[in-house]
């Protein structure tokens, strides 16, 4: 899937829902999955779709160390410049490693190590280019099972007769139509099996 695309169809809702679609709901579902999908970037801060060309991001370095980046799902066509100068290969290094990250399988690259050097650093500059292919190799099963539940939540409720909610998790914030949720809730039971993929903030430019 490329990037913008949702993460699941209209095929996928009718299995979901356990329901044949007419033309006119094929239609609602497919705005309702892509909305839903926007609703899970929102809530975990990650694009989840890939590109296969590679683009130029800029990043600070949050330590001597380490230096997080967008999602990048290979380390074909991976490239890095410090202030317009190239870091050899061998400088740095893309974690986590073999794609494991909290003992799930299947994780792209999120952070890149100095190795025998250092980022440079404090600055308020992103001095770190980085050219890479952005995103994840492949859209994990709980993300789109997490946009498959927002979606059915708001196709339940009725074209525009759900309450919108606004729940903020830490630094994120998501907002959709959601008659079932109730109060003091920390995370919405919609993106449950997304919670996992949410990433803290970084320096990005």
């Amino acid at each position: 899937m490329a990037f913008g695309d949702p993460y699941a169809t209209p095929e996928d809702f009718a299995t979901f829902i356990q329901k044949d679609l007419t033309a006119a709901e094929t239609a609602t579902v497919t705005m309702l999955l892509d909305a839903a999908s926007r609703a899970v970037e929102d809530f975990t801060g990650r694009q989840f779709n890939k590109t296969t060309t590679a683009s130029e991001r800029h990043y600070r370095a949050v330590d001597p160390r380490r230096v997080p980046v967008d999602d990048f799902h290979t380390t074909t066509d991976l490239a890095v410049k410090v202030d317009g100068t190239a870091w050899d290969a061998t400088d740095f290094e893309s974690s986590p490693y073999d794609g494991v990250y909290k003992g799930r399988s299947g994780w792209p690259f999120f952070d890149l190590l100095a190795v025998n050097r250092i980022w440079p650093g404090p600055t308020r500059r992103a001095t770190v280019a980085v050219t890479a292919q952005w995103g994840w190799a492949a859209v994990p099963e709980a993300i789109q099972q997490a946009t498959l539940e927002v979606a059915k939540v708001t196709y339940i409720s009725g074209s525009g007769s759900g309450v919108v909610q606004s729940l903020a998790v830490e630094d994120y914030r998501v907002s959709y139509a959601s008659p079932q949720l109730g109060t003091g809730m920390k995370v919405p039971p919609e993106l449950v099996t997304a919670a996992p993929y949410r990433r803290v903030k970084f320096g990005v430019a």
